[in-house]
């Protein structure tokens, strides 16, 4: 059993004896601070298990290369949060998502949008749970309990 089971098994029947409002109150502060840490973490160019992100490969072309990966997309203005009383999510807005997926498990896709030429990326997992971020919604729900 992983520690998000165990999470589960431990809450599951207090936060389902909350009201809606409180549920999904709850919901949106848990999914803000994970996104906040998933941000953190794709600054920091790491997984969620905490290996650095395979580099980029060099290029041909000289000069160096101005922004970090993935600088842009990690502004909440593309990391969109939901929460319901059920559920709290983060994800990619529409618009990116292809991109993001292309690098979460390392596919193939097209390098300029007008030409022919293709490239393997390597997988780099952009969004993720940890230990941390177990132990931060633990401590998120645990408040929130106690507040009300």
């Amino acid at each position: 059993m992983n520690d998000f089971s165990k999470l589960e098994a431990q809450f599951s029947a207090i936060i389902q004896s909350l009201e809606s409002s409180q549920r999904r109150k709850l919901a949106r502060e848990v999914a803000k601070q994970l996104r906040a840490a998933n941000q953190k973490q794709i600054s920091a160019q790491l997984n969620p298990d905490g290996t650095r992100f395979e580099p980029r490969k060099l290029r041909a072309k000289q000069g160096r290369i101005r922004r970090t990966m993935f600088s842009k997309v990690r502004l909440a203005k593309w990391l969109k949060t939901e929460a319901t009383p059920d559920k709290a999510t983060v994800a990619f807005k529409d618009q990116v998502q292809k991109i993001m997926k292309v690098h979460y498990y390392g596919l193939r896709d097209k390098v300029f949008r007008d030409r022919d030429l293709t490239a393997k990326y390597p997988e780099r997992k952009t969004l993720g749970f940890n230990a941390d971020n177990i132990e931060m919604i633990r401590d998120i729900v645990i408040k929130h309990i106690a507040d009300s």
